[in-house]
């Protein structure tokens, strides 16, 4: 900077340098959508900020998502929880000239249930007759599911499993009723975080006159 003084008649002129302190991004705003949400659903961050040198400064938005994942960089970004549990995110605010602002916040991801479908299949058989039953399991793509299906007659369950890749799964199962009454086929499904889902269908079994 120069300043320059004069009386009309003669002038002086100094020199002095100024030096002007960068000055950290402020964070505005910043949402996450939905607020608790499931695990395997999308979750969108979303951050605003702004900087006393406007334009000048440039800010990058990296986002950590606390959950071992890479982080991103955007002032909008999304990003899948595999697990529920309690994860620890950060939103750091850099303006290229050395300010940074940092916000810490967690995100509670919520466990969701497998479902079922209802039984499809016959509900009047003859006794000693085979009969196929099913539903089909939606569950959350990471999660592993065992399955079970139990006839009501006091014999063997029939039992599978749906891993992490399938959000989706056809249960089937065959059985033969040795003798007539009313049964109760129950569905029963449950993910490696213990939440559960179970369909009934009661089948009423005919006799069967000997011949």
């Amino acid at each position: 900077v120069s300043v320059r003084v004069s009386d009309g008649q003669s002038s002086v002129t100094a020199d002095a340098t100024v030096e002007v302190a960068n000055v950290d991004p402020t964070i505005t705003s910043r949402t996450v959508t939905p607020e608790r949400p499931g695990e395997s659903t999308t979750v969108t961050f979303a951050a605003a900020a702004s900087d006393p040198a406007g334009g000048d400064d440039p800010l990058t938005f990296t986002w950590a998502f606390g959950d071992g994942s890479n982080s991103e960089t955007g002032a909008t970004v999304s990003h899948v929880y595999r697990d529920d549990g309690t994860n620890t995110a950060t939103l750091t605010v850099t303006d290229g000239d050395g300010g940074v602002t940092t916000q810490i916040f967690d995100i509670e991801v919520q466990p969701i249930a497998p479902a079922l479908a209802d039984i499809g299949g016959t509900t009047t058989i003859n006794e000693g007759s085979q009969g196929t039953w099913n539903s089909v399991l939606t569950k959350p793509t990471f999660d592993d599911v065992n399955w079970t299906i139990t006839w009501g007659d006091g014999g063997p369950t029939d039992t599978g499993a749906a891993t992490e890749d399938q959000p989706t799964a056809s249960i089937e199962g065959t059985h033969a009723y040795a003798d007539n009454g009313t049964y109760t086929i129950t569905f029963d499904a449950r993910d490696d975080d213990n939440q559960t889902a179970q369909k009934t269908l009661v089948v009423t079994v005919a006799n069967v006159a000997p011949t």
